[in-house]
Parts: structure tokens; C-alpha cells; sequence
């Protein structure tokens, strides 16, 4: 039993595994990389430049953390603690599947930074596109299942399942698969270190989702109208964010669009028809037909991926992997 308050002693441990956390990692690089080790040093130019870093990055998290929690607020406010627990459904399923377009960026991430370093440009334009492409390819094969089936999970997860947490959670599997796309462009301009025009209008974009959905809340919007204005501003802030790179790093508009939007509509065009067209026909009213619609989800997705999503340097790659993993040339 908590010795106080449950949700003060919730947040308290939250606390201390993060400062624990903390520790870990500054122990283990003070033991293993010899660049760590702390020592006092004053460089003027070099603080000034570090406090102009962290603060417009600091503008850009308050951004982030206002456009999440005044979503909540706003629900609690207009609907009530009910159709808030629904916004909480949908964020941890949100948060499950996103991990795994966090776990692929941070592979690619010190890549982008060290190719900016060295000044390797054009190597660094097609880690961003294909980081973007891979990104969306990955949420999407894992997304489309739980975006076709989203009430029957609900349900076999929760058995009562909250009003509007199925609508909200297909909304937040947009807007989190929007973000990771995404996501390579804010990797890149942070490596130039020049982050002040970025943060500035993407942060002042995002920021723009609590003013805007209380607008439409105070006009008598349904909850999910909350949602639908979080997309369509990180949609906005996602085409503001190619923009700004073309003129901090000259990343090609053109090319970004070609490579990255063509390749995903049209992963989306022939990856989509079968599962669909099988959910209506195959009601999925247990877990056998679940499962079955969801691989059926999977395979067509990655085949889409594979015949269309693909250049031929990717196919290649991927087919000699394949063999050397499961010894096709035997």
C-alpha cells in the first residue's frame, strides 16, 4: 500500500526511476568513454551557444507537452473525466506501437548527424528520405490491423471498452505515424544546431492545437473534433518542417514529395484493398478471425512495401538478407 496520496506516490516513483535512469547512464559513460569525464572550463562564445540551443529546443518541447495536455484539459473540461480515460486508451496503444518506429530512428539518427558533420550532403538527404519512408512503412504494417479492427481489440483487451475511444485511437495512429515520418526532419535541423527559426514556426504551429479545438469544442464540436484538429495541424507542421529544412540544409522539396509521398500513396493504394475488402466479408467476432485478418493485414502490407514501396537497391538488400538469414541458397 502506497504510504500517501496513490497518484502523488505514482508520480514520486516515476521520479526516481528516471533519476535512476540518469544515473545508469552517467556511470557506465564515465566508465567507458574517456570524452565524458567532467572538468571545469569557461567558453563564453561556446556557452552562449549552447543556452541559445536549449532554449529554442525548451520552446519546442513546451509546444509538445502544451498540445498533449491541453487536449486533456480541454476534455476534462467540456466531457468530463469518461471520455478522458477514452483519450487514455488510445494513447497507450498509441505509445505501444510507436515504440517501434522509435527503436528503427534511433539506429538511423547519429547517422544524419554524422553525415551533416562531414558535410556529406547528398549521403545525408537519403538517409532523411529513406528514414521518413522506412518510418512510415513500419507504423503502417503495424497500425493497419488495430485501424481496421479497433473496437474488437478494444474489446478483447478491455471487455468494456469507453465511448469514442475507438474513434480516437484510429485519429491518434494518424497523427503518431504523421510524427515519425516526420520525425528525420527534425533530426537533421537539430545537427545544424541553428534551431531557432525551426522551433519557432513548427513550435508555433503545434501550439496552435489548444487554442483551435477549443474554439471547436466551445462551438459544440463532438470530442473526436479535438483529434481531427491535432491532425490536421501536425499535417500543417509537417509540410512547414520540409520547407524550413529546404532552406537549412537545401534538402530538395521536389525530391522529398517524390520519394517519400509517391512511394506511400501507392504502398497505401495496393496494401489496403484485400485486408479491407476481407474485413467486410470476414466479420472478425473472435479471436481465430482476428488473428487471421490481422496476418493477412501484415503480409499484404509488406508485400506492398516490398513490390512498390521499394527502389531496387532496397529489394537487393533486403532479398540477400532474407537468404543469408533463413539459407535459401541451400
Amino acid at each position: 500500500m502506497a504510504p500517501f496520496d496513490k497518484l502523488i506516490f505514482y508520480a514520486v516513483l516515476l521520479l526516481v526511476v528516471q533519476l535512476m535512469v540518469r544515473f545508469i547512464y552517467g556511470s557506465y559513460c564515465n566508465r567507458h568513454f574517456k570524452e565524458t569525464k567532467l572538468r571545469c572550463i569557461w567558453d563564453k562564445s561556446m556557452f552562449k551557444e549552447m543556452m541559445g540551443f536549449a532554449g529554442w529546443n525548451l520552446m519546442g518541447n513546451c509546444a509538445g507537452i502544451l498540445s498533449t495536455q491541453g487536449v486533456n484539459i480541454l476534455l476534462n473540461i467540456f466531457f468530463g473525466p469518461t471520455v478522458n480515460a477514452a483519450r487514455g486508451v488510445a494513447v497507450q496503444v498509441q505509445n505501444a506501437v510507436l515504440q517501434f518506429s522509435q527503436n528503427f530512428q534511433t539506429a538511423l539518427n547519429p547517422q544524419i548527424t554524422k553525415n551533416y558533420a562531414k558535410g556529406d550532403r547528398g549521403a545525408m538527404y537519403k538517409l532523411i528520405i529513406r528514414s521518413s519512408r522506412f518510418s512510415f512503412f513500419l507504423l503502417f504494417f503495424l497500425s493497419l490491423p488495430i485501424f481496421l479492427m479497433t473496437q474488437e481489440v478494444l474489446e478483447l483487451w478491455l471487455k468494456r471498452v469507453p465511448d469514442y475511444s475507438a474513434v480516437f485511437l484510429k485519429i491518434s495512429l494518424m497523427i503518431v505515424t504523421v510524427d515519425a515520418m516526420v520525425n528525420p526532419l527534425m533530426v537533421a535541423a537539430t545537427a545544424t544546431g541553428h534551431v531557432r527559426h525551426y522551433q519557432t514556426i513548427v513550435g508555433g504551429v503545434v501550439m496552435l492545437i489548444t487554442p483551435v479545438a477549443y474554439v471547436a469544442l466551445k462551438l459544440g464540436a463532438a470530442p473526436p473534433a479535438v483529434f481531427v484538429v491535432h491532425f490536421i495541424v501536425c499535417v500543417v507542421a509537417a509540410i512547414a518542417r520540409i520547407y524550413i529544412l529546404k532552406s537549412l540544409i537545401g534538402l530538395s522539396v521536389r525530391n522529398y514529395v517524390t520519394q517519400v509521398g509517391k512511394n506511400l500513396l501507392m504502398v497505401i493504394l495496393v496494401g489496403v484493398p484485400l485486408p479491407l475488402s476481407l474485413y467486410y466479408f470476414v466479420t472478425p467476432d473472435n479471436f481465430l478471425r482476428m488473428a487471421s485478418l490481422g496476418i493477412v493485414c501484415m503480409l499484404s502490407v509488406a508485400m506492398a512495401v516490398y513490390s512498390v514501396g521499394m527502389d531496387a537497391n532496397e529489394k537487393k538488400f533486403v532479398t540477400d538478407q532474407f537468404v543469408k538469414k533463413f539459407n535459401c541458397n541451400k
